[in-house]
């Protein structure tokens, strides 16, 4: 090609074949390479050019900048994709004027064994990690996981095939369950797993907050999503499996009710320690008041998955830094307290849990809420009403979304699971000293 890059008579009639294109003569190399690459890209390209036909720069260095050493090429018409490798020389031709020699390589079957190959490597590393985390978690705390998965994923095929739901009211159901998933894999320290669900449970926002009714092919594609998820179960499965050969097998389970409560209190142990580990924050979690038959008797999944979002949310939003509460007066770790109660009359579960932190920040909460027009002017300072807006679906003061929270989906999911057992949940809080969430579940 010219110093204009008008591409000449000559060359190779390989080349169309390889671009899906003919008659090439006279046209700019730019505009075949401009559905390739990006605006600023081609900008680039042609300053390159330009260093070539300069012939001042040392030719080492014009190779180990070149912006053509892997052009992903996309023909505009058809759509066809190939990778291509770019050499550029310079040439005379007659009157001392210089062109540009191109030499173009096919190196589409390379790249795609490359990234077969790395493919590949990722999904070893994954698995290997996947055994490792798996190591860490003790046996009875991993099996309640597995029996508490198993039923969220059961709940989402309900959901699925209920007619009745919009889906908008779908979504958000299958958001709940979703976040109950991956909090339970993140507490457990399952964070390759944690990870797929959190990028799901992204994609469940997304759908949500789109305007109007939502594609039936998005919906499908959703459903594809969770398939894909649902089926890291058997992968789990596989590996425990194979852990237990190497072991000799694992020991037996126990369906007492000290066994089912200490995997109760070794789940929100765990809850605490790995949320304030994330929030950088010393946290210390005392659970003195347990009745045993209380756990036994009553919804023990349903009040685990209560206390881990409440625990949650007091580690993320309640409990301060370390250096905030000292300079408050406070011990610098902070901590959350759980009773778990029958009454006399053992026909109520009463469980109190709190914190000793901040306590609500009504004032962030209230212009959150007017923000997203969830309430009128006039009640920005109505506490029950903001108290109630905090339990909305996809309602968060957090000003980033993180694992532990910003999505606005655990206080939501915390208010829904009571009211799918007849339960109440109330709260007290106190500025600067704390909150206390008291909830009240019947037993029948």
């Amino acid at each position: 090609m010219d110093k204009n890059y008008v591409i000449q008579d000559h060359y190779s009639i390989y080349l169309e074949e390889m671009l899906s294109d003919t008659k090439l003569f006279g046209r700019l190399f730019t505009d075949v390479i401009a559905d390739s690459v990006s605006a600023n890209e081609l900008g680039a390209i042609k300053d390159y050019f330009n260093m070539i036909l300069e012939c001042s720069y040392d030719q080492e260095m014009l190779e180990d900048i070149n912006p053509l050493n892997e052009l992903h090429y996309v023909h505009r018409d058809s759509g066809d994709r190939k990778v291509f490798q770019c050499a550029f020389a310079t040439v005379e031709r007659g009157r001392g004027e210089v062109f540009i020699l191109v030499t173009v390589y096919d190196i589409t079957a390379r790249v795609e064994l490359q990234q077969r190959l790395a493919e590949e490597e990722a999904r070893r590393q994954e698995e290997m990690q996947s055994v490792f985390e798996l190591i860490q978690v003790q046996p009875d705390v991993f099996a309640d996981f597995m029996g508490d998965m198993e039923h969220e994923f059961g709940t989402i095929d309900q959901i699925q095939k209920n007619e009745s739901l919009s889906a908008h009211d779908a979504l958000v159901k299958i958001y709940q369950s979703i976040h109950a998933i991956k909090s339970n894999a993140v507490i457990l320290g399952l964070s390759v797993f944690g990870n797929k669900v959190h990028n799901l449970e992204s994609k469940i926002k997304k759908l949500r907050e789109m305007e109007g009714e939502v594609p039936f092919a998005e919906m499908l594609g959703l459903t594809y999503d969770i398939e894909k998820i649902s089926k890291e179960r058997d992968s789990f499965k596989d590996i425990i499996d194979k852990l237990q050969s190497y072991t000799g097998g694992s020991a037996g389970k126990s369906s007492t009710e000290k066994q089912n409560v200490k995997v109760l209190l070794d789940s929100l142990t765990k809850t605490t320690s790995k949320a304030a580990d994330d929030q950088e924050k010393l946290i210390q979690f005392i659970a003195n008041d347990i009745d045993t038959e209380a756990i036994d008797k009553g919804p023990r999944r349903i009040i685990k998955e209560i206390l881990m979002q409440l625990i949650r949310n007091s580690a993320v939003h309640g409990i301060e830094m370390p250096e905030a509460r000292t300079a408050k007066g406070k011990k610098e770790t902070g901590t959350i307290k759980l009773s778990i109660k029958l009454t006399p009359d053992k026909k109520q579960i009463q469980i109190k849990l709190s914190d000793d932190g901040n306590g609500l920040d009504y004032k962030k909460i209230g212009e959150k809420a007017l923000a997203r027009k969830l309430i009128k002017k006039e009640d920005i300072a109505n506490k029950d009403l903001l108290i109630k807006v905090i339990f909305a679906p996809g309602f968060s003061t957090a000003e980033t979304e993180g694992v532990h929270a910003g999505r606005g989906i655990g206080l939501n999911l915390v208010r829904d699971r009571i009211k799918e057992i007849n339960g109440a949940i109330k709260l007290k809080s106190e500025d600067g000293k704390g909150i206390l969430f008291f909830i009240t579940i019947p037993l029948e």
